[in-house]
């Protein structure tokens, strides 16, 4: 049937960190900092990018008196993410009942960061992933093999890049990298600070993702806007809070079972993220977003609306 095979051609996972569903691999966002004076290239040459892994490298100033920057330390985290994700009916479908599936994905993860200077090394370990679906959506085939480690680099201490899983898949395609997704989720939790704690301050970034749904590669382009909201509390501790608005759009093409299939989308998200009263740590988050999308093989256009909350928790044991 042709609704069966545009739906198998659609096979999203719950890890669209701001904000759509990743499923398969994910290659090369690049936030691109605000700008900042006295810049200077960093003091070692960026590792080679690994095929499949996010990778962004930008000169940034030193940290300077005054000037926000995550300290140094052993930090864990859990991160939860709701979505659903609904075919949405038209003219041409007999079926009363909606089409629908929620997706519940469970991530635990551990990072450290070295140093005081202006660029802080970062390395970590993805200790759990999970990923539960109600059945619309097929679950992974090939689960990524736990831990997972990364490592990044912190410009200025507080701009996340060059981040980069520590081992290299088998296969150099885009499709080969089955923890990808955990991966995308574990960058999400470095947030990248404000330069000082001043309400009303503002800044933006853009992430550029390349991610497999069903072997189609899509790209996703969120355009991620903060602003410093003020003192606040969090989980009953003195924070600083930043509000986060993402714009998203995504563009894909493929021949999945020799069919010609496009995908077209757009959507929003919001966040409301908590640093602590320094600024100099991240304590947690809640994020939303809402995309819909569009798929045609052609014959055939399909629309789907996907709703994500997604809540990330320092873990203080």
């Amino acid at each position: 049937m042709p609704d069966r095979r545009l739906r198998a051609a659609w096979r999203p996972s719950a890890t669209l960190t701001g904000l759509a569903l990743l499923a398969g691999c994910s290659r090369a966002p690049a936030p691109q900092p605000e700008p900042v004076p006295a810049a200077r290239p960093p003091a070692n040459p960026a590792p080679a990018a690994t095929p499949g892994v996010p990778r962004a490298a930008e000169p940034t100033a030193p940290v300077r008196r005054g000037q926000l920057a995550y300290s140094a330390g052993t930090f864990a985290y859990d991160v939860t993410s709701e979505a659903s994700i609904e075919l949405v009916r038209d003219s041409s479908f007999v079926r009363a009942a909606p089409l629908v599936d929620t997706l519940i994905t469970t991530l635990a993860l551990t990072y450290q960061i070295a140093g005081e200077g202006a660029d802080r090394l970062v390395t970590g370990t993805i200790d759990s992933f999970t990923v539960h679906s109600t059945g619309l959506v097929p679950e992974s085939r090939e689960p990524p093999t736990l831990p997972i480690a990364f490592q990044a680099t912190l410009l200025a201490g507080r701009v996340p890049a060059q981040f980069t899983a520590r081992t290299t898949p088998a296969v150099d395609t885009t499709c080969a990298a089955p923890d990808a997704p955990a991966l995308s989720l574990a960058r999400d939790v470095l947030v990248p600070l404000p330069l000082a704690a001043t309400p009303g301050q503002s800044w933006e970034d853009t992430v550029t993702t390349t991610v497999c749904r069903a072997t189609l590669p899509v790209t996703t382009r969120a355009v991620r806007s903060y602003r410093v909201v003020g003192p606040g509390t969090h989980d009953g501790e003195p924070a600083l809070e930043v509000a986060r608005t993402t714009r998203i759009t995504m563009t894909g093409q493929g021949m999945p079972r020799g069919q010609t299939v496009t995908v077209a989308g757009a959507g929003q998200g919001a966040a409301a993220l908590f640093l602590d009263a320094a600024g100099s740590r991240y304590l947690g988050g809640r994020d939303s977003s809402t995309l819909e999308l569009t798929i045609s093989n052609g014959a055939q256009t399909r629309r789907f609306l996907q709703h994500v909350r997604q809540e990330t928790r320092l873990r203080k044991d």
